[in-house]
């Protein structure tokens, strides 16, 4: 376990040490007080008609966050630690410590999680401070559990994404190629789950939307089974073909 924290963190601290990470955690900050702001402002100039609803841009913002923006940090994510290293073969120097290769795929799988993770937390964060300065306070606070778990549920599919993402990207090689094959399974696979209906209910990408399927609503125990065992079982295939296609690897 030391040994994976200590990978881990080595692993995060190359990701926090690009700046592009820092000016796009910025621009998440900007679009969600741009839009708290726009819709106060429409509030104030319809005199009413048009307001804003507690935690409602909240929800709207991990919407946005959860189906887009927050995807492409992670892959983003997963390319610099996993496809660029493996293109400039700096990655040896991570094989040469003690660690099992198992271990340095997962570490780098949690790494790019992280990334992800926070900006999940900033949006949030953001969104809430703002929202109790331009909205009702006791309102904002009431829904505020709520909102938290919308948020926390959504990181389940996420990590899901992070693992896809590394797969793919030991799949292939040049981080650019790889990016964009990241991105165009991920919109395959959101197309499947929107328009295909026997497949939209095997296809992970349809929980990455998570908390709209269990905030607010009572649902069966046994599709709650269902769902979790769908995420899981992507997540473990693949992690295992990672795995497999990364200890075949030669660098």
């Amino acid at each position: 376990m030391r040994r994976f924290l200590a990978n881990y963190k080595n692993e995060l601290m190359k990701l926090m040490t690009k700046k592009k990470y820092i000016v796009f955690l910025i621009i998440a900050a900007a679009i969600c007080s741009l839009n708290i702001l726009i819709t106060k402002i429409v509030s104030m100039v319809s005199k009413g008609m048009i307001t804003m609803v507690p935690s409602a841009v909240s929800m709207n913002m991990l919407r946005f966050f959860s189906e887009i923006f927050v995807p492409l940090m992670v892959m983003m994510a997963v390319c610099d630690v996993v496809a660029t290293e493996m293109h400039d073969i700096t990655i040896r120097a991570v094989l040469m410590r003690p660690i099992s290769r198992a271990k340095v795929i997962l570490s780098k799988a949690f790494a790019a999680f992280t990334v992800g993770a926070v900006f999940y937390a900033t949006v949030f964060i953001v969104c809430t401070f703002m929202e109790l300065i331009f909205g009702s306070p006791s309102a904002v606070i009431s829904n505020l559990g709520a909102t938290f778990l919308s948020y926390l549920l959504n990181l389940v599919p996420l990590f899901v994404l992070t693992l896809l993402a590394v797969f793919i990207n030991i799949l292939c090689s040049g981080p650019t190629l790889t990016m964009l094959l990241c991105i165009a399974v991920y919109v395959i696979l959101k197309f499947c789950g929107l328009y295909v209906p026997t497949i939209g209910n095997v296809v992970f990408t349809s929980f990455m939307n998570w908390q709209q399927l269990y905030v607010g609503h009572i649902i069966p125990f046994h599709a709650i089974i269902s769902k979790v065992g769908i995420l899981v079982g992507w997540g473990v295939v693949m992690f295992s073909g990672s795995y497999l296609l990364f200890d075949k690897k030669e660098f």
